[in-house]
């Protein structure tokens, strides 16, 4: 189920491959291999940086928070460094950004050892074989090409490799807690009907996205659909009048969610309506939506249970990773607090 407005993990996935890993981007010139980040730059010095935080007790490497940093910062200044004249303030919403995909990546490697699983020799292969499948496919084998492409990516060859790993990593504990006989969050199907009956909800919505220089053109729209719904017009043909929610396409009959699946706001709205109820506008940070809560319907339980059993696992396994990265200790080192837009490139 595609819910753009849902609640995202942020788990290694989130940053490290989803973003500037995998783009691709051919570089011509020649390259030499980068080096790993030791160094920033405060008042026109260079300032080693020995570790940037430690969590658990274990040091965090500059070069990986310089990878987190600055693809980060990208995302927000589309490459920009003017933008940061006028938005200082948002710096700190980068290091909060850094911290939550820190602990993930810190939280997948505890997660693994909790359940005992590893990267075996045959796997360490897979990892090689993907690195060198990439530099192939992407910079036609030339490993000076690829070596630039790295440094394009805030990256080093050593920890685009380890990114890879930690990947593997992450999937093989999802298939040891997701196994079909042996898997820790097994659920039948009855279990899993009467999981649906006590804590699920059933919704589907009207959403006017935000986030552009239209929000205030948005918001009026909203409350143009809500006025309608007021007065009884019919909800599903106001959905696709209005609705921009790509993944209603998929779900026209609406969403089967339970507390942690959705983002909070539209979850606490939904769990207070009554069946056919519909709400005021809703807003969350994806943009203001109407919401009707919905009976269960029992046929699309049947017809769909294989994937809500899948899709209920899935949240346990993302709620264990929660409870994890929320446990961890973090300690700042020395030099954090002059980490900055302008010291760390």
């Amino acid at each position: 189920m595609k819910k753009p407005f849902q609640k995202v993990a942020s788990l290694l996935l989130a940053v490290a491959i989803g973003t500037a890993l995998l783009s691709g981007c051919q570089q011509s010139a020649e390259g030499t291999a980068p080096a790993a980040a030791t160094t920033i730059t405060v008042d026109g010095q260079q300032v080693e940086v020995p570790y940037v935080m430690k969590v658990d007790g274990e040091e965090v490497p500059l070069d990986l928070y310089r990878y987190f940093y600055l693809n980060i910062k990208k995302e927000m200044d589309q490459g920009d460094d003017s933008y940061w004249d006028t938005h200082a303030e948002e710096q700190d919403s980068i290091k909060d950004a850094v911290l939550e995909n820190i602990r993930g990546y810190y939280a997948n490697q505890k997660m693994a050892d909790t359940y005992g699983v590893t990267l075996s020799e045959s796997d360490e292969k897979t990892v090689d074989t993907q690195v060198d499948y990439y530099i192939n496919q992407n910079y036609e084998g030339d490993e000076a090409k690829f070596q630039e492409g790295m440094k394009e990516q805030y990256l080093t060859k050593d920890l685009f490799r380890q990114m890879i790993a930690s990947s593997l990593l992450q999937q093989k504990v999802a298939s040891e807690l997701m196994n079909s006989t042996t898997g820790k969050y097994l659920t039948t199907e009855d279990e899993m009907k009467e999981i649906l009956n006590n804590e699920y909800i059933h919704a589907t919505h009207i959403l006017l996205q935000t986030g552009t220089d239209d929000d205030e053109a948005q918001k009026q729209k909203a409350e143009e659909a809500l006025a309608k719904a007021q007065a009884g017009e019919d909800f599903d043909a106001l959905v696709e009048e209005y609705g921009e929610d790509p993944g209603m396409e998929e779900n026209p009959d609406g969403y089967y969610f339970t507390d942690g699946m959705m983002l909070q706001p539209f979850y606490d709205a939904a769990s207070q309506l009554q069946e056919n109820e519909i709400s005021g506008l809703v807003e969350t940070t994806a943009g203001y939506h109407i919401i009707k809560r919905l009976p269960l319907d029992e046929d699309y339980i049947n017809e769909n249970i294989d994937s809500l059993i899948t899709q209920h696992r899935q949240l346990l396994i993302q709620q264990e990773y929660s409870e994890i990265q929320n446990g961890l200790t973090i300690e700042y080192g020395p030099q954090y607090d002059q980490i900055n837009v302008d010291s760390l490139q």
